[in-house]
């Protein structure tokens, strides 16, 4: 089912619950930002990659504002609410200084029941934070959860989202998981060294 929004084009993806502060400026997103506001609403980010528009995004609300300037400009925290898939694009939307579009859903797999994955990321969460993943953080688990545990960039996101599977996606991640586990190992081994100079 498609669901028109408000589109807002940035080089950031934004997964469900991660947050980030942006400064708004231009007149077409004060506008956008300001009904988003006052009618509670959301609005999309569609991912802009090497400056092309792609047709991945992410739903996010307005959580806070948390400067509003004389000139109306602002300074916002939004949050990720969802991954979509971008059908169309209008710029602007008829009526508006905005863009617009129709998005789908992309769905956040759950992988409770990957027992391996799942026993992957208590071994990883314990060797990075050095403290066991909370049983509650592992109910109802979902492949966005693990993303976020890993502090992706962007790039890295977009490469996840664009898997063609959910095994290619859950590879992609203990790869990632793979690579950060040597880091901290080096960087251990690292330290070490140091201590016996």
């Amino acid at each position: 089912m498609s669901k028109f929004i408000a589109l807002f084009p940035l080089n950031v993806i934004l997964l469900p619950g991660e947050r980030m502060r942006l400064h708004i400026f231009e007149t077409r997103y004060k506008q956008l930002i300001n009904e988003c506001v006052d009618m509670d609403k959301n609005l999309g980010i569609p991912f802009v990659r090497l400056s092309k528009l792609t047709g991945t995004g992410s739903e996010v609300r307005v959580s806070k504002v948390i400067n509003h300037y004389a000139n109306g400009e602002m300074d916002i925290e939004i949050e990720g609410v969802k991954i979509f898939q971008l059908m169309d694009f209008q710029d602007p939307f008829p009526g508006k200084l905005y863009a617009g579009g129709n998005t789908s859903t992309i769905e956040n797999i759950d992988v409770t029941d990957e027992n391996r994955f799942v026993s992957f990321v208590r071994t990883f969460y314990r060797s990075v934070y050095e403290k066991p993943i909370a049983s509650s953080a592992l109910d109802n688990f979902k492949i966005f959860d693990v993303a976020l545990l890993l502090n992706l960039n962007h790039e890295q996101k977009f490469e996840l989202l664009h898997q063609d599977s959910q095994r290619a996606k859950i590879n992609f991640l203990v790869h990632q998981m793979r690579f950060l586990l040597l880091v901290k190992d080096q960087e251990k081994k690292l330290n070490n060294n140091f201590l016996l100079n």
